[in-house]
């Protein structure tokens, strides 16, 4: 899954520079032509966050959940043992 979102983010930041629009854009990144159910779960996660896809690729701010998302994200990725999930509860309480 993580090449399928490198792959989106690729082909979304392409055709920003080339300047199409988010709505042209959108579909080419990630065809519904790919049936796998993997990929059929990763469709609908996109569909679920596609305004925080748009936002980015219009130059807006990432809203305050994003920004605690992604640093939870952060969190999970830089301490595979587990241990942040014990420092999380700490800072967040």
């Amino acid at each position: 899954m993580p090449d399928d979102l490198a792959t989106v983010r690729l082909v979304l930041a392409t055709l920003r520079a080339s300047g199409v629009g988010f709505d042209d854009a959108w579909p080419i990144a990630f065809p519904a032509s790919r049936p796998d159910r993997q990929t059929v779960t990763l469709r609908d996660a996109l569909d679920e966050t596609r305004p925080s896809w748009q936002r980015a690729y219009v130059g807006e701010p990432a809203t305050r959940s994003e920004q605690a998302a992604a640093l939870l994200v952060g969190y999970a990725v830089d301490d595979p043992a587990g241990d942040a999930a014990e420092v999380l509860a700490v800072t967040l309480g």
